[in-house]
């Protein structure tokens, strides 16, 4: 039983609650089955960070419960608030400043830390410290078995064994929640398609595009932005949609593609051994470069197929006569406008016939994705806006952007792919000089 369809709900209280039921069921049962841990606050020993649900009707029931249960817990608080809930900062700021005090490594695995220990540990007035935990407590992030006494749940055992989960908790709360704060009187305020005058550029003041900015003048947080950036992508996006969305087979021998913003490199080294024909070069960022020239496979080092060399897209192409220029997620963080220069800077490059791939987040259009599902890819699409003043675009943009851009692109195929949430447009494109 699907418990709600569109934005509004169409069961009461009690049929919500019993749709709910329905579906939890069938996810304990799943679970039981296969002698998975069930969900718990509590640390539990091989429970994995997320549920991983390969069952397609059981991961639809998994999806009904998540968005049902928000259905649920809105329309019991009413109107009032459920308002006032949606711009509840104390999640957040509990959340932050334990974070950045690295509290979670100050509390044993297995065992308690008084709170007492934990302000002589990080610095912090015992009351201040005591009331910050106590309202990361109430979302399930430690506990407080016996009075006086911290312990670990599920949430803050992640917190001091991931790195993965601070880096994230952090780039959230320096870039994102700052960036929101200011997006209404940003967009009130500037109307022009500049990334720089995004909520998160007004917010810092900002004379340049996000990352420019902050490679220039605030190195650490540009650091810890990218391996934020480096967790989204490799969480959000699995790589073999890179390799089924496109024909790379068909693909003449000798075929030299262009990654254009291709970080590291690691998609170019997947392509490459997945296609031994195909060879490649990565453009990016001086210091992404040297990692990637640094962490490239030894074998494909000796080969020679995967180079590197140091390249902004915001300047003009310096590999002429390519056969493929390959962007992946690089549009989603440029306004139109940008967009269309991206692509213009290509053209004193091409030669008739080189194509353009482009492998890029994408909005589907309303009814494609569950109501859970399209809250997930809206919530993606409002970071982008908050950072960037940019979208993930709906399909339909495309053939405007690259008209506007020049008519001697021709677009061979627009195709949209989904997993779940994870909607993505895949672009080819060749140069008809």
């Amino acid at each position: 039983m699907s418990a709600g369809n569109e934005n509004e709900p169409k069961l009461g209280l009690v049929a919500l609650a019993t749709a709910i039921l329905e579906d939890a069921t069938a996810v304990e049962e799943y679970l039981k089955e296969r002698g998975l841990p069930q969900p718990s606050f509590l640390p539990v020993p091989g429970a994995p960070p997320r549920l991983n649900i390969e069952d397609r009707g059981v991961a639809e029931a998994h999806e009904r419960v998540l968005n049902s249960t928000r259905e649920l817990h809105h329309l019991t608080l009413g109107p009032m608030q459920s308002l006032t809930s949606l711009v509840s900062f104390e999640d957040p700021f509990a959340i932050s400043v334990l974070n950045k005090l690295d509290v979670a490594l100050h509390v044993p695995l297995d065992g308690t830390a008084t709170f007492e220990h934990l302000s002589e540990k990080t610095g912090v007035p015992l009351a201040d410290l005591r009331h910050i935990l106590r309202m990361a407590m109430t979302s399930y992030v430690f506990t407080e078995p016996t009075p006086g006494f911290v312990a670990h749940t599920a949430a803050s055992k992640l917190l001091r064994e991931s790195a993965f989960a601070r880096n994230m908790i952090t780039f959230r709360c320096d870039e994102h929640f700052i960036g929101s704060a200011k997006a209404a009187e940003a967009l009130v305020k500037y109307k022009d398609e500049e990334p720089q005058l995004s909520g998160w550029g007004f917010a810092n003041n900002a004379t340049k595009p996000l990352f420019d900015e902050l490679a220039e003048k605030h190195p650490e947080r540009f650091a810890n932005f990218k391996a934020g950036v480096a967790i989204v992508g490799a969480t959000a996006v699995p790589r073999h949609m890179v390799l089924q969305g496109f024909d790379w087979a068909g693909l003449a021998p000798g075929t030299r593609v262009v990654d254009i913003g291709g970080g590291g490199g690691e998609i170019s080294a997947m392509l490459a051994r997945e296609y031994p024909n195909l060879s490649f070069v990565v453009q990016d960022y001086e210091d992404d470069i040297r990692k990637g020239e640094k962490e490239l496979a030894e074998d494909l080092k000796n080969e020679g197929r995967v180079t590197f060399m140091p390249h902004s897209f915001l300047d003009p192409q310096p590999i002429k006569d390519a056969d493929v220029y390959f962007f992946r997620s690089i549009f989603q963080n440029w306004p139109a406008k940008y967009a269309i220069r991206i692509l213009r800077n290509l053209i004193p490059a091409l030669k008739k016939g080189a194509k353009i791939r482009i492998h890029d987040p994408m909005t589907p259009d309303k009814g494609l994705l569950s109501p859970w599902q399209e809250r997930q890819k809206l919530s993606m699409d409002s970071r982008m806006f908050v950072l960037f003043k940019s979208h993930h675009r709906y399909a339909d943009s495309w053939s405007l952007i690259f008209a506007e851009a020049d008519p001697r692109f021709r677009i061979i195929s627009i195709k949209p792919s989904h997993i779940a949430a994870r909607a993505m447009i895949n672009i080819d494109v060749v140069w008809d000089e």
